[in-house]
């Protein structure tokens, strides 16, 4: 599936997730980064999305 993927690569960043919930979480927010910046995340940014998820969505957050 999808977590389990996405599992692996935060696994190749040294990064670990306390249960399935935040990982999808997590997962969700890469997936709108990943749509607002239309190019892959660099590891910088996956680790920064990890660490500080509220603020990440701030920064995502698209307002008219």
């Amino acid at each position: 599936s999808g977590i389990k993927g996405f599992r692996n690569v935060y696994g190749k960043l040294e990064v670990e997730f306390k249960n399935d919930a935040q990982a999808t979480r997590i997962l969700e927010l890469v997936r709108y980064a990943n749509v607002h910046t239309q190019k892959p995340l660099t590891d910088g940014e996956l680790r920064f999305i990890a660490q500080y998820p509220e603020q990440a969505k701030k920064i995502m957050t698209v307002s008219p």
